[in-house]
């Protein structure tokens, strides 16, 4: 039996938890349901992060050579929220894991903008930079350029799934804390 505070605390971290899912459902429908041109891409809150992550990763991978110090922005960008999802699904906060998870999915739903546009190379560089766009430079170096729309579908729609099951995993998640059977998390 629980006791009312635990209740009380248990059903304020649902409501919390609620809200942080109301956000998260709001940035799945704006990224992958509203239909985007490469040239009007969409921007929610997590890209601020995506975006440091990214730029970080090209001076991570700088070490490893020119194809990865160009792919390590791109592989940073998915690696934090991967290395969070793994240390909250450790830790067993289901709420947390389900939000890590749809934040994988936003970020790659991101990395598919930038894999579709590397012919047209429409979308602005950070700071006006005119030196290309990773993803044109790594689908010509691997000599897949004209896939480059058809790739960048599949991996929109891998993103798609994979926000979706991290939304599931938090309303799951937030009816357990409700219910009073499942942890805070």
């Amino acid at each position: 039996m629980t006791s009312p505070a635990t209740s009380y605390d248990q059903r304020l971290n649902a409501v919390g938890g609620f809200v942080l899912l109301l956000l998260a459902g709001y940035g799945f429908w704006f990224v992958a349901i509203v239909p985007h041109t490469v040239f009007d891409p969409p921007w929610i809150f997590l890209d601020y992060a995506n975006l440091i992550f990214h730029e970080a990763g090209h001076f991570i991978f700088a070490f490893f050579g020119d194809f990865l110090r160009v792919l390590g922005g791109s592989l940073m960008q998915l690696i934090v929220p991967g290395v969070a999802l793994g240390s909250f699904v450790f830790q067993k906060q289901s709420l947390s894991s389900g939000f890590a998870l749809f934040w994988l999915g936003e970020s790659l739903c991101n990395l598919s903008f930038c894999i579709s546009d590397a012919r047209t190379q429409a979308l602005p560089l950070l700071g006006g930079d005119t030196s290309g766009h990773d993803w044109t430079w790594l689908l010509t170096r691997l000599n897949i350029l004209d896939s480059d729309t058809l790739l960048g579908g599949f991996v929109h729609s891998l993103a798609f799934l994979i926000m979706l099951t991290g939304l599931v995993w938090m309303a799951r998640s937030i009816y357990g804390m409700w219910m009073g059977k499942e942890d805070i998390a």
